[in-house]
């Protein structure tokens, strides 16, 4: 009876996660972000203490995100109408997973950065790209509008600026973020570019300004025009 009552109690706790995976893209994301990082931690010589050390921040932002889920959850239960201190407990619990996340962040770079090598930029076609012109950054931008603003043109959409078929403002960020991968040797400046350029392709989606499929198709452009226009000057 005891043995049937855990086995009971451990299907109750699955199906929880499992129902919470399924309700929150958050949760999605930061489990598979945590699988990407173990996955990864495989190919690098981490200690034994830097191991646990990286499971538990880990497990600090999936206990967070499943609280942040229940309290979200529990709320909406008690009250169906907006109330000031209902808005509050979940920007609290909301405020302790970004604290959470922030922490294992900063954890990840301490382990990896100083085991990260990255050869390819001592490339002779690196060092190329590195002593271009400042305005080849500029054509590339122009050439990124220009693309954007056609892509528009022919697909009937007539918001240029908000909206509309690709994303501009997604073709900028990952322009910017490409360029950057080429032409700086800070890894953690790239990684903030880039992580900027994703809030900022995800942020207009949130908004309802633009699909998945306009956000992508701009981030394609901002990401295939620098490569175009490197491989030329190459």
């Amino acid at each position: 009876m005891e043995k049937k009552h855990f086995l009971s109690s451990l299907n109750n706790a699955i199906r929880g996660i499992v129902n919470a995976l399924r309700a929150e893209r958050n949760l999605r994301v930061h489990f598979l972000a945590a699988f990407l990082v173990i996955l990864a931690s495989l190919f690098f010589n981490l200690g034994k203490e830097e191991f646990l050390i990286l499971l538990l921040v880990i497990g600090i932002v999936m206990i967070s995100e499943l609280f942040n889920t229940s309290l979200e959850m529990t709320v909406d239960l008690i009250t169906a109408d907006y109330h000031p201190l209902a808005q509050l407990i979940k920007d609290i619990a909301a405020g302790a997973v970004l604290v959470a996340a922030l922490l294992s962040v900063t954890v990840g770079y301490i382990l990896f950065f100083k085991k990260l090598d990255f050869p390819h930029w001592q490339l002779p076609v690196i060092a190329r790209i590195r002593s271009v012109p400042p305005y080849v950054t500029f054509i590339i931008l122009l050439m990124v509008s220009l693309l954007v603003i056609m892509g528009k043109s022919f697909t009937g959409r007539e918001k240029f600026v908000s909206g509309g078929f690709p994303s501009g403002h997604a073709a900028f960020s990952y322009a910017i973020a490409t360029i950057a991968f080429f032409t700086t040797e800070n890894l953690f400046l790239f990684l903030l570019i880039l992580i900027l350029a994703s809030i900022v392709a995800e942020s207009r989606v949130r908004l309802r300004i633009h699909s998945w499929t306009e956000v992508i198709a701009g981030a394609l452009i901002g990401m295939l025009v620098p490569l175009f226009i490197f491989q030329i000057i190459e």
